[in-house]
């Protein structure tokens, strides 16, 4: 309920702000936002060793669909 609230109260005053004035925001956003998910996901394929899964896969499972059954050798994902 708290997070609705803190949600509510920021969006209430910015939803009172014409769109042109918001302009500059949209472009900044729009460049920001790529390059933050190209950044958060790169982290996370280096923190993963380079894999989906914890171990490099071997080359008999390498065509095999990525699912929890066959992700990481048989183990829960």
């Amino acid at each position: 309920m708290l997070a609705y609230f803190v949600f509510f109260s920021i969006q209430l005053p910015l939803m009172m702000v014409s769109p042109a004035k918001l302009r500059y925001l949209f472009t900044f956003k729009s460049i920001v936002g790529p390059i933050a998910g190209f950044a958060c996901m790169g982290y996370y394929v280096r923190k993963s060793g380079g894999y989906l899964c914890a171990s490099p896969p071997s080359p008999s499972r390498a065509l095999e669909p990525l699912s929890s059954e066959t992700c990481c050798r048989g183990r829960p994902a």
